[in-house]
């Protein structure tokens, strides 16, 4: 296997002492014609696949920001040069790229801590392609050699555990040469079905003369990725269609997966800057003949004011774009029925399950029937190849509430809420969860001998906006975004998480029926990075100058605008209570340098309250710890709630 079907130099003018000036050549290697190319029947069947992955972008910013694109999927679509499909309910199942490419790849839907724990790679899409005699070629625009600790992105993603270790020993400055990193990468590349990775060999150079290691984030991004006077994405672009312009006169049938991070930062403009180079590409490709392209985002962007002041930028998060564009030769292999579905699936809900198995359809020598389809998810095996039901619903797709958010609310009512209603109660659950994760992360990760928080600090509400909930049968969806003061050195003012809470059951008589479904960080945390806590996720961390008090009962914080009333249980040992009119928020803490408790707390009277704990509750309190215990919620907002409790403890 080669290393790259276009090769990429960079020439440099150099004075005694510096590089005045470099440049960069995309050159084309030979590729040896189809070994079968006299016989008609060879690889008759086969259709050249363009996978286009623009990460972070909504189907409503796509049409606001690409006006030289759209403008040129308009005009070849009247041209009937291609057949242009324009997919106006696509769903996303889940808030991350690296989850999302994992779907795509292997079929299977996993979160994103456990991926990044089992540090998984793709599955075998491209092998099915590259062993039925298709070249397949990945691009991207990240640093081959590029590693961070809260993203597994690009195609270091791609090549799993082995190659992000070589990497990361490179970047730590360990003793692995870059030929040595090349030689286990360029393996893994064959073992994962990838012939090339063509211009994305530049783009270490083109980070550095940029002054960044990656394209992620406000605090490390630019407005516009240069090299010499051209867009990143240029030189990525012409070394794509330079590379299918080669196969396809050597009658090579090819996959090609193009994967663009333009999107994934704060301000929502620089995705504009990929405008020019993609309009021409899709010119390029309405040149083309048997030709299959679907050109889609994995969700909307998380980051920015947009996102935090806007409700509209909640549905967009869960609405990513979706094209899929076919040439006429090709059309005619798919014949009428399978073109006909691709024509009514614009206008139903799609997810990108449904992009995988109409993937895995022109794979040669497959049969879709015998690859798992996932039932949860609702999925055909020949994915957007057969009609969707109109009827289909997030429900029914099994995204509700996982996924947190939904773009079509058939058999939900959707009402938007008042901060003055119960939803205080339930965002101090959620804080109380979140506070709990960071904990446990904390004291899993530094040992016993540790307190309950680092430099990841104890998080405190002050207040909440975009709150709508949905209600489905027994069962009601709290969306709302909560809001943290920043931590030291971060250039925003406050930090924002997005959550989700369930409360109610299919069992209406059961109380212990509210739990935190979902929850995702909305502002960047990469700012934390170099201070966050070893062991705790980048996206719950936001580091204080100073460690979380372990005396806070002296003065305990405001959260939500509400102060807690603190029990003193014994010289250590603390109850705090946060009462709103709708419910009560329940904490412990042991202010003890040594000592650890273990706590039973009994509900020994209720009316009309729920929780999300069975009682007896037994848990022990740590020296230095902070504990959320649970939240009392009135149920009915009409009729009047109370609680009473008792507690036994003993030192241990």
């Amino acid at each position: 296997m080669k290393a790259t079907a276009t090769m990429v130099l960079f020439p440099e003018l150099q004075s005694e002492n510096d590089t005045i000036a470099s440049q960069l050549l995309l050159l084309p290697q030979n590729i040896t014609k189809n070994p079968c190319e006299n016989d008609r029947t060879c690889n008759k069947d086969s259709v050249n696949i363009n996978v286009v992955w623009l990460d972070s972008t909504s189907h409503s910013h796509f049409y606001r920001s690409m006006p030289k694109t759209v403008q040129i999927l308009r005009d070849i679509k009247e041209s009937g040069s291609l057949n242009v499909f324009s997919y106006n309910l696509m769903q996303s199942l889940k808030g991350g790229t690296y989850v999302n490419t994992v779907a795509f790849t292997s079929g299977k839907i996993f979160s994103r801590s456990y991926l990044q724990s089992k540090k998984r790679g793709i599955g075998n899409l491209f092998n099915l392609f590259q062993n039925g005699g298709y070249h397949v070629s990945m691009i991207d625009d990240l640093c081959w050699t590029w590693s961070a600790a809260n993203c597994a992105c690009g195609i270091p993603t791609f090549m799993g555990v082995k190659t992000q270790s070589w990497i990361s020993e490179v970047v730590l400055g360990k003793r692995v040469t870059i030929p040595e990193l090349w030689g286990n990468f360029s393996k893994e590349l064959k073992l994962r079905g990838l012939n090339d990775i063509g211009a994305s060999l530049a783009n270490c150079e083109i980070m550095k003369a940029n002054g960044i290691t990656d394209p992620f984030f406000t605090g490390k991004s630019k407005v516009a990725i240069c090299y010499n006077g051209l867009y990143q994405t240029d030189y990525l672009m012409s070394s794509l269609e330079l590379l299918q312009s080669q196969l396809n006169r050597a009658n090579r049938p090819h996959f090609s997966y193009l994967d663009i991070n333009l999107g994934h930062e704060s301000t929502g403009r620089r995705i504009q800057t990929l405008d020019v180079s993609l309009a021409k590409f899709m010119s390029f490709l309405g040149r083309q003949n048997n030709t299959l392209t679907f050109m889609f985002g994995d969700h909307g962007n998380k980051y920015g004011t947009f996102v935090q002041k806007s409700k509209e930028s909640k549905i967009e998060m869960a609405h990513p774009v979706l094209f899929v564009l076919a040439s006429n030769d090709v059309a005619t292999k798919l014949g009428r029925d399978w073109m006909r579905a691709l024509d009514i699936n614009q206008n139903r809900l799609v997810n990108i399950l449904d992009l995988r198995q109409t993937v895995l359809s022109l794979a040669p020598n497959v049969d879709v029937e015998s690859f798992p389809i996932n039932a949860k998810y609702d999925n055909h095996p020949n994915g957007l190849f057969h009609p969707i039901s109109r009827k289909r619903s997030c429900d029914s797709m099994g995204i509700a509430p996982e996924a947190g958010k939904c773009i079509c609310y058939q058999g939900r009512v959707l009402q938007r809420v008042s901060n003055q209603t119960g939803v205080v109660v339930l965002a101090n659950f959620a804080l109380g969860e979140l506070n709990n994760k960071i904990q446990e992360q904390f004291l899993a990760a530094n040992g016993n001998e540790s307190s309950g928080f680092g430099n990841c600090r104890y998080l405190i509400g002050s207040w909440i906006t975009n709150v709508q909930q949905t209600v489905s049968q027994n069962i009601t969806i709290t969306e709302m975004d909560i809001h943290i003061p920043a931590g030291t050195g971060a250039p925003q003012s406050e930090d924002v998480f997005s959550v989700t809470i369930q409360v109610g059951s299919n069992i209406p008589a059961l109380s212990t029926n509210i739990k935190l479904v979902h929850h995702e960080r909305i502002s960047t945390y990469a700012v934390y990075d170099d201070c966050r806590d070893v062991g705790v996720d980048g996206d719950l961390c936001v580091c204080s100058a100073t460690p979380t008090l372990q005396s806070w009962h002296i003065d305990p914080p405001t959260i939500f605008g509400y102060i807690s009333t603190v029990i003193n249980l014994t010289r250590y040992l603390y109850i705090y209570e946060r009462r709103t009119p709708h419910g009560l928020n329940l904490e412990t803490s042991c202010d003890s340098a040594d000592k650890t408790f273990e706590v039973v707390m009994r509900i020994t009277s209720k009316v009309n309250v729920g929780y999300s704990k069975k009682y007896p509750l037994t848990f022990k309190v740590k020296h230095g710890t902070i504990f959320f215990i649970d939240v009392f919620y009135q149920l009915n907002p009409k009729l009047n709630w109370d609680v009473k409790y008792d507690v036994d403890f003993k030192q241990l």
